[in-house]
């Protein structure tokens, strides 16, 4: 029988998505925020963790917000998931840091690659949008529920479609 060592941190994020997945969507936020911090994530007291969130590393950092059943959050450990303060991250959203380059007619997922995933300060996000790696999204957006993201975005806009682009600015 071959064995391994788990670090403690792997097996708390373990537990903790099992209790995320298996626990009401909208009670227990403080413990299921608890127990994905004791796993490393970094999370603001006030933030609101709904259930069967899914943390597949801790390289997180949450403000104050919102996360809405079902997100799938996929940091790596070079490649941190950064969410600001006053956000709304609807049901089901994926934030997925990793990918790889283009490989030759053999495989043609290359070499693995991971960029970080940042949203600003008050970004609203719609059921099902998508984050690619290295998607950035400024303060004050709405992402259109079903979006693409890939790229870089500012501060105030509506972003929408697949793949994402800018179709509307805010005046404030």
């Amino acid at each position: 029988m071959v064995t391994r060592d788990l670090p403690l941190s792997s097996i708390v994020l373990w537990l903790a998505n099992r209790f995320s997945q298996f626990s009401p969507y909208t009670r227990f936020f403080r413990l299921r925020r608890a127990v994905f911090v004791a796993a490393g994530a970094r999370i603001h007291a006030d933030a609101k963790i709904s259930g069967a969130v899914r943390l597949h590393h801790p390289n997180v950092d949450i403000g104050d917000s919102w996360i809405g059943p079902g997100g799938q959050l996929l940091p790596t450990g070079e490649a941190a998931i950064v969410i600001g303060d006053r956000c709304a991250i609807s049901p089901e959203v994926m934030l997925h840091c990793g990918s790889h380059d283009f490989g030759d007619s053999r495989r043609r997922a290359g070499k693995p690659i991971a960029a970080p995933i940042t949203i600003g300060d008050g970004t609203w996000v719609g059921t099902r949008a998508t984050f690619l790696s290295g998607a950035a999204v400024g303060s004050g957006c709405m992402v259109a529920a079903g979006s693409v993201v890939r790229g870089r975005f500012g501060d105030n806009l509506m972003i929408a479609g697949v793949p994402a682009r800018t179709i509307r600015t805010f005046q404030d």
